[in-house]
């Protein structure tokens, strides 16, 4: 599904569910809001390994009021029952599932207490590659076979959640301008919640990722995660529950050097942004340090 680009107008989702295989690109368009009817009224359901929203060089985009999930999950749960230096035995609890010809790339000891990956000096994390051919098999009813790249640490009866492909973020944004997510719920991605990538003056308010119905995991990766943001980040009123890695990652690659000048001075070049490059002198010496707009 794409939205071309156009300017001033909303795209309304009622409510219900909406199955998607595929994601929504939303391209060049200028003060759009893509809206549903709520996060408890209008469900997107991701049926594949896919983004749901994936904006392109947009400016004053909005997408509110509705939640994000997948069937099938990144992801399975569940207490190890048998361990062999090539594979581990899992029996699934619900409401995870024991989903067959999926290649595992990551497992965490959980904490079912706490509803968390476990913390102690003894919990574990492994990320592996494993061959092609080393999919998940089902040895018994709700027993799942998951295969490791070599051996690990586990111990029969360690709760454990097992992480399949990363792949798509739920929303996917990139040179985007004044983009709002406002009143959006993500149960899960298959990799991150909401990622953009050279975004300029951001609004994230009333965004909540948190587990559904018993699951063990929200999204497998970051729940929110800017890379190279300019101007602002608004984060207001959001929440950010049982995802598989950071919270909040903020990060970027803003200059590099373009010359050296001498020992004591260089040329910063700004870095990854489509406008021409403007260049900034920074020089030091014992007394002073200036920076200034190279002549």
């Amino acid at each position: 599904m794409a939205i071309a680009n156009g300017s001033n107008n909303t795209v309304v989702f009622q409510s219900g569910t909406y199955n998607f295989t595929s994601a929504i690109i939303i391209d060049s368009a200028s003060n759009l809001t893509v809206m549903g009817q709520g996060m408890q009224q209008t469900l997107l359901l991701g049926n594949s390994p896919a983004t749901i929203f994936k904006p392109f060089h947009c400016q004053g985009l909005t997408i509110t009021s509705l939640a994000i999930d997948f069937d099938p999950l990144p992801f399975t749960a569940g207490y190890v029952v048998n361990v062999s230096t090539s594979y581990l035995d899992v029996q699934v609890v619900p409401p995870h599932k024991a989903d067959i010809g999926r290649q595992v790339r990551a497992i965490l000891q959980y904490d079912p207490i706490e509803m968390r990956p476990a913390f102690s000096p003894n919990a574990y994390e492994i990320y592996q590659t494993p061959p092609s051919n080393a999919n998940t098999s089902l040895v018994s009813p709700g027993i799942l076979r998951i295969p490791l790249a070599s051996s690990s640490i586990f111990v029969a009866g360690d709760p454990i959640v097992a992480r399949y492909t990363f792949d798509r973020h739920a929303i996917d944004a990139q040179d985007v301008t004044d983009f709002t997510v406002q009143s959006i719920r993500i149960y899960t991605a298959w990799c991150m919640g909401v990622v953009t990538l050279r975004a300029k003056r951001l609004n994230i308010i009333d965004f909540h990722v948190i587990p559904r119905d018993g699951r063990w995991m929200s999204t497998i990766v970051d729940c929110m995660h800017f890379a190279d943001s300019r101007d602002y980040i608004n984060i207001i009123d959001s929440k950010c529950e049982a995802q598989g890695d950071d919270g909040l990652n903020v990060h970027g690659f803003y200059f590099i050097v373009a010359e050296i000048i001498n020992s004591t001075a260089l040329v910063f070049e700004e870095f990854n942004w489509f406008d021409v490059p403007r260049q900034t002198k920074l020089s030091k010496n014992p007394f002073k340090r200036t920076i200034g707009n190279r002549d």
